[in-house]
């Protein structure tokens, strides 16, 4: 399977803001290393889930493929055009093909525009449609997605939020794009709407041939969309592999102490789960620990693990895990 993107060593790091005290004394500004050399690769018509806790860069990930961030190391090959570095007027034809859901579907959305006219701007913007025929489009848009026509003039305030997520995927579907950045699509829906939304992707990753990036912290859902998943911790990818594979067998310990938090819904099986819980708090990220990133709260912690990043070591079988001794 061709990659249509293809992620090498990307690296964002943020300055802190700096106290008037610390520029009297010139101390020096700490970076934030929200992402420290991931690689990534996504395949034609496929999904990556990529989880983690909060902080660990995921959405940051999202944000520097899409060029909304600009990486201040590595490269990001969409359809072997590296975007990276890319000057605005060459990205430009790009973002057609590249496009995005945010989390919150009310902050993404204008309040005070109406739903047709957000739909209907990026369709005018890269196609050139006007009038009753961009009206049109967008109204396809919406019944594609389980709107329906009459709402077209309504404002944001006036749907639930698993409405306004359609209507922030009808936005992202209308420019025909390739790969679509899903930022924690579902987590601020209610239950029965997220199975809903997530079963509209599927069938619209099946009838137009879409590639997602599908960054989430719910593995159940991370589980039913995708097809690789990805594993972050702190900046960096710590396994990565099929998805049958990873949650079956998973090599690293952080995501062997990601699956035991997850919920069972069996009951036999729940009595005989052991669970993980890991012992003190997530390291800053703008002081992260030298040698293994996970080594302060990792149970099987051995003395290479502090001082030595660990390795890529892989089965074979794209299964992969940065760990010295893993499981």
């Amino acid at each position: 399977m061709s990659a249509l993107l293809e992620v090498t060593g990307l690296v964002k790091r943020f300055e802190q803001t700096r106290s008037l005290f610390d520029q009297l004394t010139k101390k020096p500004v700490k970076a934030v290393q929200a992402v420290s050399g991931i690689d990534l690769t996504i395949g034609a018509n496929e999904t990556l889930g990529l989880v983690g806790e909060s902080g660990c860069g995921k959405s940051t990930v999202g944000r520097c493929i899409l060029r909304l961030e600009t990486p201040d190391a590595g490269k990001i090959l969409f359809d072997g055009q590296d975007i990276a570095k890319m000057e605005e007027s060459a990205l430009r034809p790009l973002r057609r093909r590249l496009q995005v859901v945010f989390q919150d579907p009310y902050a993404s959305l204008n309040p005070r525009r109406t739903v047709g006219d957000a739909v209907g701007e990026p369709l005018a913007n890269f196609t050139g449609l006007k009038g009753a025929a961009l009206r049109e489009e967008v109204a396809l848009l919406f019944e594609r997605v389980g709107l329906r026509r009459d709402q077209l003039d309504r404002f944001p305030h006036e749907f639930s939020g698993g409405q306004r997520q359609r209507i922030g995927i009808a936005r992202a579907l209308g420019p025909k794009p390739d790969l679509i950045i899903l930022d924690e699509p579902v987590s601020a829906l209610d239950v029965s709407v997220q199975a809903q939304v997530v079963n509209l992707l599927m069938d619209l990753q099946d009838e137009f041939g879409l590639s997602y990036l599908f960054i989430a912290h719910d593995l159940a859902v991370v589980r039913h969309i995708s097809q690789r998943v990805a594993v972050m911790y702190l900046g960096q990818v710590v396994e990565a592999g099929p998805r049958d594979i990873v949650f079956a067998q998973p090599r690293h310990p952080y995501t062997q102490s990601l699956l035991s938090a997850a919920p069972i819904l069996d009951a036999q099986k729940r009595r005989l789960a052991k669970r993980i819980i890991l012992g003190g708090d997530l390291p800053s990220p703008s002081n992260p620990p030298s040698g293994c990133r996970f080594h302060t709260r990792c149970p099987y912690v051995q003395p290479i693990c502090k001082t030595v990043a660990p390795p890529s070591v892989s089965d074979g079988a794209g299964h992969t895990a940065n760990c010295h001794f893993p499981l």
